[in-house]
C-alpha cells in the first residue's frame, strides 16, 4: 500500500507542469486519485492513508500547497484554503508511572533507604 501512495505522490509532484502526453496523463490520474474523497474502493487514497495511519487531509493539503508554490510566478501571492481537523481521540497519553514512581512522591519508594 505504501508503494501505491509513493507512486501517486511522485507522479503528482514530478509531472505537475506537464501539458501533453504520458506525463500529463500520469499527473491527471494521480491528481484525481489524491483528490477523490470516496473510500468505497480498498485502494482509495483515503483508505491507504487510514491503513498507514496517516491523515489523508493533511497529506492532500501539503501536496496542493507545494504544487501552488511550485507553479506560481515569483510575484504572485498564494492563499491557502486547506484546513486539517485534529482527531482529539488520538492524543498521546502520558505513560503510567512505574510502581513506586507515582507523581507526588518526593523520593521514589524504590530509592528510599
Amino acid at each position: 500500500m505504501l508503494a501505491v501512495l509513493e507512486d501517486a505522490i511522485e507522479c503528482f509532484q514530478q509531472y505537475a507542469g506537464a501539458r501533453h502526453g504520458k506525463h500529463e496523463r500520469l499527473f491527471l490520474q494521480a491528481e484525481e486519485w489524491i483528490l477523490d474523497r470516496d473510500s468505497d474502493w480498498p485502494f482509495s487514497f483515503e483508505n491507504i492513508c487510514e491503513t498507514l495511519r496517516l491523515d489523508p487531509n493533511y497529506i492532500r493539503c501539503g501536496l496542493l500547497k507545494k504544487q501552488q508554490l511550485v507553479s506560481r510566478t515569483p510575484k504572485e501571492k498564494v492563499h491557502f484554503k486547506c484546513r486539517t481537523r485534529v482527531n482529539r481521540s488520538s492524543k498521546i497519553k502520558p505513560p503510567h508511572p512505574a510502581p513506586g514512581m507515582e507523581i507526588g512522591n518526593e523520593v521514589p519508594a524504590m530509592l528510599q533507604i
